[in-house]
């Protein structure tokens, strides 16, 4: 697979540097990228790569957008952060985390899958690790991840709220997709028929309530979507398999924000 950068217009691409996979966008003109030597920032203005520095024994996994902490993880399933500069803490002590790993942007949730299909959580950088969920085959962290969408082995989804350590039942569904803020969540609502999830609404979960938004007939296959940077904005990949198109959707107005 090969990464290119260009301008909004899609006039002037350019490649990145040299054997770099891109990971995630950090900010409007930095991203995050993964050499054969570890992990970079690129700042796409000054056309420069920054190398992160890895204390012993760690590896970055990943950096928090908008901010300057460090998700690292090492040998034996251990996971820490560090908030640029400052010292690395060591979170989910104990715990041989496998998969999935998961800080929130204000350090109040840490999270991970076990090599026995458990989650894990910590709520805050003081308190000790416990058992979420078990049996779990999925899960799907939100982009601040203090809520997550989670997959037991029977194929029934729920949300973990880690604010304030709730559980929202979900319908099942093919494709879903965060707000930024992850106060809501869009998602291809799909019903069971003989073992097979045959998609049929287009629903958003807005806080804590559900709403359909309408049968999915009415544009076809839906293959992909995001949000616009305001939440009551979205945008879709739709229609036939032959000439899918992009489609805006305007959604109702969001509720207020559930107390933190």
């Amino acid at each position: 697979m090969a990464f290119v950068r260009t301008d909004s217009k899609l006039q002037l691409s350019h490649s990145l540097p040299e054997a770099s996979q891109f990971i995630r966008w950090l900010s409007d003109d930095t991203i995050l990228l993964k050499k054969p030597t570890g992990m970079v920032q690129f700042e796409i203005g000054k056309d420069t790569a920054l190398p992160l520095f890895e204390p012993p024994g760690w590896k970055v996994n990943t950096i928090v957008p908008g901010t300057s902490l460090q998700l690292l993880t090492g040998e034996g399933g251990r996971f820490a952060v560090k908030d640029g500069p400052g010292d690395l803490q060591e979170v989910l002590a104990g715990v041989k985390i496998e998969r999935d790993f998961a800080a929130a942007d204000d350090l109040t949730l840490f999270g991970g899958v076990d090599a026995q299909k458990r989650l894990w959580v910590q709520h805050g950088i003081s308190s000790k690790p416990e058992v979420a969920a078990e049996h779990v085959e999925r899960v799907v962290w939100g982009p601040i991840s203090r809520r997550v969408v989670v997959q037991g082995a029977n194929g029934n989804l729920r949300i973990y709220d880690g604010r304030n350590r709730s559980w929202i039942p979900l319908p099942p569904m093919l494709l879903g997709q965060w707000s930024p803020d992850e106060e809501r969540l869009l998602y291809l609502e799909a019903e069971r028929r003989d073992n097979t999830l045959v998609p049929q609404q287009l629903s958003l979960l807005d806080g804590r309530t559900p709403m359909r938004l309408f049968d999915i007939t009415r544009i076809g296959e839906i293959r992909a979507m995001a949000f616009g940077k305001r939440a009551e904005i979205a945008f879709l990949l739709a229609g036939p398999n032959d000439a899918p198109g992009a489609w805006m959707l305007t959604l109702p107005h969001a509720s207020p924000a559930a107390p933190k």
